[in-house]
This record gives C-alpha cells, sequence and structure tokens, in this order.
C-alpha cells in the first residue's frame, strides 16, 4: 500500500512539474511586447554617442517652425539652430537628422550653406571658420514624412 501511495506521489508530482504553464499571448502580452520593442529602440537612439565633430559645440537653443500637410502626410518647415563653438576654426557642424526628412536649404547670415546628408547625418559647411566661445545661427529648411521616424513619439 506504502508503495502504490509513494509511486502514484511521484506521478503525480511529476505530471504537475512537466506541465506546461504558459499560456497563448493575448493582446496584453503583444502590446507589452511592442512597447518593449518601442522603449530598447529609444534607448539605442538616446545611447548613440555624439561624433567627435559635435563634441566641438553646443547647441544653445532650437527654433522650429513646422507645417503639418496632412493630405500628403507630410511636414515642412525650418529650424533655427544657434550653437557656440568649443573648438577653434571649426569650420563645419554635424547634426543629427534621419534621412527620410529631405534638407531644401541651409541658410545663414552671410547666404546659403552647403550640406551633404547622409543616413543619419547632416554635414554642414560654415562660410567661414569660428573660433571658441563664438556663436553662430542657421535655419535648415526640410519637409519629409514623420511616420518614417525611427523615433518612437513621432511614429
Amino acid at each position: 500500500m506504502k508503495l502504490k501511495i509513494i509511486i502514484l506521489l511521484f506521478i503525480y508530482i511529476g505530471i504537475m512539474f512537466s506541465q506546461n504553464f504558459t499560456r497563448p499571448r493575448g493582446k496584453i502580452d503583444l502590446l507589452r511586447a511592442a512597447e518593449k520593442d518601442r522603449y530598447l529602440k529609444q534607448q539605442q537612439l538616446l545611447n548613440k554617442a555624439p561624433t567627435p565633430n559635435q563634441k566641438q559645440f553646443d547647441i544653445t537653443s532650437y527654433t522650429i517652425e513646422l507645417e503639418v500637410l496632412p493630405e500628403e502626410q507630410q511636414v515642412q518647415g525650418f529650424v533655427q539652430i544657434d550653437a557656440i563653438s568649443l573648438a577653434d576654426a571649426l569650420s563645419y557642424l554635424e547634426i543629427d537628422l534621419y534621412h527620410h526628412l529631405v534638407v531644401d536649404s541651409i541658410v545663414a547670415n552671410h547666404g546659403q550653406l552647403f550640406f551633404t546628408h547622409d543616413n543619419r547625418l547632416l554635414n554642414i559647411t560654415l562660410t567661414e571658420p569660428v573660433n571658441e566661445n563664438d556663436h553662430t545661427s542657421f535655419k535648415i529648411y526640410y519637409h519629409g514624412d514623420p511616420a518614417e521616424s525611427e523615433v518612437p513619439c513621432l511614429k
């Protein structure tokens, strides 16, 4: 009798611990997984290390004027950037701007500035180099589809 009880106890324990207690993924689990993915992407963006050039200047202010074009699902506008140089003879600036936003032009007090836009980096050539503690200011005119943004709040 004791042997039967011990065998049944082992079978019962074996059955209890061999069960797979995972439940099918419901809507809450899917939302939780999507939110975790969004959070991890945001952390990757926030933890991106600055380029050596970006360590040579400090942006003191952004002024953004944006027009939303709902029918085209686009935005257009400009951002005015005011910056101060942290190094002597700074001749260009690298600004983060993702590829889905198209730069139309960049204008400073002395006219148009030359630029290149490669993936996420906008490289702006200044008309004349600025020295340490000198200020510079320019406007970046752009348009694009913010729905393609890698920044989670713009998705």
